[in-house]
């Protein structure tokens, strides 16, 4: 199952982690908050998380996907969630879509969710005037 990002939407590998620091201090100072997005796919790893110390972190419904029956991906998310709480980084859980889903993730300890079972997508945003 392969979704493609719309071609507005660009991902690359961040090469240049204190210039990448370095904007995000200053939007920091603009009063923006920083999330790390689908953390666990492509790009959004580990070392991210360590070298951008994000205000969010949310990870990937792939890792939550199924997690109910993954013992292997819930260790990985149990450690995630364990690095976050230390750093004071809070986790939203994406794409949760059932009730097994949502009921393992709350029990790891990852309150912060989003994803169909919790509500669906609602109408966008209106033009501004």
């Amino acid at each position: 199952w392969f979704v493609q990002q719309p071609p507005e939407v660009q991902a690359a590998a961040i090469e240049d982690y204190e210039r990448v620091r370095g904007v995000i201090s200053t939007l920091r100072e603009h009063g923006c908050r920083i999330a790390l997005d689908d953390l666990g796919a492509g790009y959004a790893g580990l070392n991210s998380l360590a070298q951008l110390q994000p205000d969010y972190v949310k990870l990937d419904m792939a890792l939550i996907r199924r997690i109910h029956t993954k013992s292997s991906t819930r260790r990985l998310v149990k450690h995630i969630l364990e690095f976050c709480a230390g750093e004071q980084i809070p986790v939203i859980s994406e794409g949760v879509e059932t009730a097994d889903e949502h009921d393992m993730v709350r029990e790891i300890g990852c309150p912060l969710m989003q994803g169909d079972f919790i509500a669906s997508p609602g109408p966008a945003f209106p033009d501004p005037l």
